[in-house]
């Protein structure tokens, strides 16, 4: 048995630059994850995904230039096999309604004391908070 851990490739979609670079450099941090490319929306946005080939699509909810559902049709089209999961589908993953999952992600928001998912990344990029 091999002692090598196989990384997943992220590919990190977001508008905000620290928002980007925040996700980066904590899921650098992980030996089983590599980030494979990150950008904020342009035109040749599909491509760059495709040439990164990521096995996850970590996409921002801001990023509005293409619909949410043409930019995954898009992506998946691009790169068969591709995980792009958003709150909808985890809700159907875990058997929970859409607004249940957007309800813990608001809870534990609340619990870390940061107003939206960037606070949280600003906390997180806190010496010490990532371990």
């Amino acid at each position: 048995m091999s002692d090598a851990v196989e990384s997943v490739q992220v590919f990190i979609l977001a508008e905000n630059r620290l928002l980007r670079e925040a996700l980066t450099r904590i899921l650098g941090k992980k030996n089983d994850i590599r980030v494979v490319g990150a950008s904020a929306f342009s035109p040749d946005v599909v491509e760059q995904i495709s040439s990164a080939a990521p096995d996850v699509l970590l996409s921002d909810s801001a990023v509005v230039e293409l619909s949410d559902l043409r930019l995954v049709s898009e992506v998946r089209a691009a790169i068969p096999g591709l995980k792009v999961v958003t709150n909808k589908e985890i809700a159907s993953q875990l058997n929970l309604s859409e607004q249940t999952v957007k309800n813990h992600i608001h809870r534990m928001l609340r619990k870390l004391g940061a107003a939206d998912r960037l606070g949280a990344v600003e906390l997180c990029r806190m010496p010490g908070a990532v371990a």
